[in-house]
């Protein structure tokens, strides 16, 4: 029988828990996967806690854990409330390290809207990512998208901004993810989606 691939979406924001944002981001990423038979079977709105995104993160690299692949949304900036990349590191218990492929990607994603961007600028966000990190390119903004493939586990990270989450869903993350789970999922009913909301 094949194997039921798991996903669990973390959608982060204290705008979407004070009701000044509408979430479109849940509904993207659960239409896109159903179509592509993998299975959303949880979705949590956590508020900008790095504590609490990085339990949420520790508990599903924990071996026991039954999801595969854990998408995030949100958090990705250079603000001093975008902590997922922090909350990443705490939970794996990686230190974030300038990543030449991050770089790169900062300077295509900049060079695409006729601006400048130093690669070699070490201490800059968008060129850090925890150890062992690759990267998507942003294809709608300029934060690279930091993602992890181990233990046949995937975490991958997105801006929560509707369409740079979509452009690099589309375009960049679903073939990796297509590739990495080869057979992709099962459909799951729409009654047996957990959705919860913490702060």
């Amino acid at each position: 029988m094949m194997k039921m691939t798991k996903v669990k979406l973390l959608i982060i924001g204290h705008e979407l828990l004070q009701g000044k944002t509408i979430d479109t981001n849940t509904q993207f990423v659960a239409q896109t996967l159903y179509t592509n038979h993998f299975s959303l079977e949880e979705v949590i709105i956590l508020g900008d806690n790095k504590e609490r995104l990085a339990q949420e993160i520790s508990s599903f690299w924990h071996p026991d854990s039954s999801f595969d692949l854990l998408i995030l949304t949100g958090g990705l900036g250079i603000t001093k409330d975008d902590l997922t990349k922090e909350a990443m590191s705490m939970a794996l218990g990686r230190e974030q390290q300038y990543s030449a492929e991050s770089a790169k990607a900062a300077k295509q994603s900049y060079e695409r809207i006729g601006r400048d961007f130093d690669i070699k600028a070490k201490e800059h966000p968008y060129c850090r990512v925890p150890e062992g990190m690759k990267v998507f390119q942003n294809k709608g903004g300029l934060a690279p998208c930091p993602y992890l493939q181990e233990k046949n586990k995937m975490i991958m990270s997105f801006p929560g901004v509707p369409r740079e989450l979509e452009l690099t869903f589309l375009q960049e993350a679903l073939p990796e993810i297509q590739s990495f789970f080869a057979e992709g999922g099962q459909k799951i009913q729409q009654d047996q989606l957990i959705f919860k909301t913490r702060y």
